[in-house]
């Protein structure tokens, strides 16, 4: 979708005000928005790192950011953590970092605004979206969204808001900000937010293996449904990558049985445990313990274990973490000899 000047205009506008000079990315204000959603903003940049507004659009945004806020109990979860947001992103990048489509049209606004597109100083318009890669904005109501968000950004500083958005309690009270449009202005009150990240788990329905429920049962399986860090490509160009997930299983003794990659979770959870049924009996690896290390993982196999008389634990698998390592190591191998 064409972006239009005036919305570039704003983006400059907003970058020139450089709020991050004086704020920190946990103060967080909140923007109602054309669509009656909240819109919870946060600017980055204080560090010198990263110029930017993120924009988490409603409850599930805001729970994307809470995520961002826990330490995570792998490596695996570190990996997924960063790609797991729902928000939108206005930056300011070197060219690289901008879709070449989108650069095209940045290129003729800075060519008629008579300015040069050195350094970090490419307005960037992105969506982030859980497991998919980060991609150009393209719905016209997500275009809307940020020009109201960088119009309130652009208000909290002409009226030197900045002082009374310090939130040392933030983490205590869980209030925010809400500006709401009146007018040519907006009316502010502080509102209470959701303090606790939920995290989005699937249990499958029943399925019945007639080949588990009959094989003889021996030692523990160590279990975990990790994210993938190397995009899957459609055929459609134009859609965003997506990440996918991968049950990974290993013995006792630290051999691994592999498991298909799948973006189907949310959708299609029996699928996964389809396919472990399938390589755990291909393996003769018919366990009497299985241990996961989450929640969703435990989720998504406690059917299974239930109905096969298998019993469940949630606990520690080291044997994962080493594995998962080694798999990411040979798949950047693999792409570099790919691409050399």
């Amino acid at each position: 979708m064409k972006i239009s000047d005036e919305l570039y205009d704003l983006a400059y506008e907003f970058k020139d005000a450089a709020l991050w000079n004086f704020m920190w990315d946990n103060e967080i204000f909140a923007v109602k928005v054309f669509s009656g959603e909240t819109v919870y903003c946060s600017v980055l940049g204080r560090n010198g790192e990263c110029f930017a507004l993120n924009m988490y659009v409603g409850k599930r945004g805001w729970n994307s950011y809470l995520r961002l806020q826990y330490d995570p109990n792998s490596f695996a979860e570190q990996q997924e953590m960063m790609l797991s947001q729902e928000c939108l992103q206005i930056s300011f990048d070197e060219k690289p970092n901008v879709h070449p489509a989108q650069f095209a049209q940045l290129s003729k606004y800075a060519t008629a605004k008579k300015f040069s597109l050195k350094g970090m100083s490419c307005a960037n318009f992105v969506k982030y979206q859980n497991r998919v890669q980060p991609w150009p904005v393209q719905e016209e109501s997500d275009f809307k969204i940020m020009e109201e968000c960088m119009r309130a950004a652009l208000y909290i500083t002409k009226r030197f808001e900045s002082g009374k958005l310090a939130i040392d309690k933030f983490f205590e009270t869980f209030k925010v900000p809400l500006y709401t449009p009146k007018g040519a202005t907006y009316t502010k009150r502080m509102v209470l937010v959701e303090s606790k990240y939920h995290e989005n788990v699937v249990v499958p329905g029943i399925q019945e293996f007639p080949r588990i429920a009959k094989a003889k049962k021996k030692g523990t399986l160590f279990c975990d449904l990790v994210f993938l860090p190397m995009p899957i490509i459609g055929d459609d160009k134009e859609q965003a990558p997506r990440y996918p997930l991968m049950l990974m299983v290993a013995t006792e003794d630290g051999t691994m049985i592999l498991n298909p990659p799948v973006l189907t979770y949310e959708e299609n959870p029996e699928e996964i445990v389809a396919a472990f049924a399938d390589s755990i009996w291909q393996k003769n690896s018919v366990p009497k313990k299985i241990v996961v290390r989450n929640e969703r993982t435990y989720k998504l196999l406690f059917p299974f274990c239930e109905i096969h008389g298998v019993t469940l634990s949630v606990g520690k698998t080291e044997h994962i973490d080493d594995a998962y390592k080694d798999m990411l190591q040979m798949m950047m191998d693999d792409r570099s000899g790919r691409m050399s």
